[in-house]
């Protein structure tokens, strides 16, 4: 995806804290497997905004990321995809 590795942190005996950043924005995304709220796959409809979905769209592509195919609607364009715990994540680009 391109995030960038902001901490990779030991938190206790078996825990370890990962936080990434998307490129270009102002938000953290911590992933971790020791919090009953955060499950894995327990997170649906996660929204990653960007200026070029068609590109970004077949970068992700060409990485080898199962990513469905573009969709129009009236909030915007969107593709969507499920990381590898079964989070869903939904790439968007916003209306002009």
């Amino acid at each position: 995806m391109g995030f960038a590795l902001v901490r990779e942190a030991p938190m206790g005996p078996g825990m370890v804290w990962i936080q990434l950043a998307p490129a270009g924005q102002g938000v953290t995304i911590a992933l971790v497997t020791w919090f009953d709220q955060m499950r894995p796959g327990g997170l649906q409809g996660v929204m990653l905004n960007t200026d070029d979905l068609d590109a970004d769209h077949a970068l992700l592509r060409g990485r080898g990321l199962a990513i469905g195919e573009i969709h129009q609607e009236p909030w915007g364009r969107y593709a969507q995809f499920s990381d590898p715990d079964g989070n869903g994540w939904i790439l968007r680009e916003p209306p002009r």
